[in-house]
């Protein structure tokens, strides 16, 4: 009983000590810096322009459509902040990012305490805490750090899912709900990021035999909704936009990120000799 009630009393002073490391990290003075760069500030004013204009499908920036292959996911949170914090702001516009950061320490406790104990948990989210481009991410107002939520949230639902009780399904709805959210935030990235990282969790872990499989085929049908939606209406609805999402896709010129398909063309060259 003592033991209980000890391990009780860490787990708590573990979560409020974590509680408050974050407000000193991620969330002081949020708002004091100017915006970092153009990507932060067309996030910001997408978000305005949806709070003045009520255009939530397709964000504007300077009254011209802003479409690539990342829906709006984003800017919706944002304007969501800027109505319950009374309007634009840049603490408004950077207050989903770091939201997203803490749930993401918060989840990495949760399954390291769950996987091993709380001194692990604990630990693993101190770490997370002390990678300097994490904080950077959580203190910006881009998609990245909801991208890394909705990974995380994933991976643990999925995680979860295999325990052998009532509740597996739930988390498998879940794990979809989760990567449909994910998608709405930045696209496939998600999926990649999801799939690989299960990928190798099955192949060192061989619990194959563990996951859901009927479970997934059966929700299946909720991931794609919530993912392909946005996509299949820009795509009929929108032809002029078209170009636009093909070129996003497929572009290897761009300064961004190579096309999809780029690295398996390249994969002799990386692996080396």
């Amino acid at each position: 009983m003592w033991k209980q009630k000890s391990e009780q009393t860490r787990h708590i002073f573990f979560i409020i000590y974590l509680l408050i490391l974050c407000a000193f990290v991620i969330f002081y003075r949020l708002g004091e810096k100017d915006m970092w760069d153009g990507l932060e500030s067309e996030s910001a004013i997408a978000g305005r322009d949806m709070l003045e204009t009520g255009r939530i499908v397709i964000p504007y920036i300077l009254n011209e459509p802003f479409v690539d292959n990342r829906p709006p996911g984003v800017w919706w949170l944002i304007t969501a902040s800027y109505k319950l914090t009374g309007g634009p702001s840049t603490w408004a516009a950077r207050l989903p990012s770091a939201l997203a950061a803490l749930v993401c320490v918060l989840l990495v406790y949760t399954i390291g305490e769950r996987a091993a104990n709380a001194n692990a948990g604990f630990l693993s989210a101190l770490i997370l805490l002390g990678m300097a481009y994490f904080v950077l991410l959580s203190r910006v107002s881009q998609q990245d750090m909801l991208l890394t939520m909705a990974t995380i949230l994933c991976l643990w639902a999925f995680w979860r899912s295999l325990d052998n009780n009532n509740t597996a399904f739930i988390y498998v709805l879940a794990f979809q709900v989760c990567l449909g959210f994910g998608v709405m935030m930045k696209g496939p990235a998600v999926v990649v990021n999801t799939f690989s990282s299960l990928a190798a969790y099955l192949l060192y872990s061989r619990r194959w035999r563990d996951v859901k499989w009927i479970s997934y085929i059966v929700t299946l049908p909720v991931g794609l909704c919530l993912s392909l939606w946005w996509y299949i209406y820009v795509w009929v609805e929108r032809l002029s936009l078209r170009d636009v999402m093909i070129h996003r896709f497929t572009d290897q010129s761009s300064l961004h990120v190579e096309a999809f398909y780029f690295y398996f063309l390249h994969l002799p060259e990386l692996l080396g000799p």
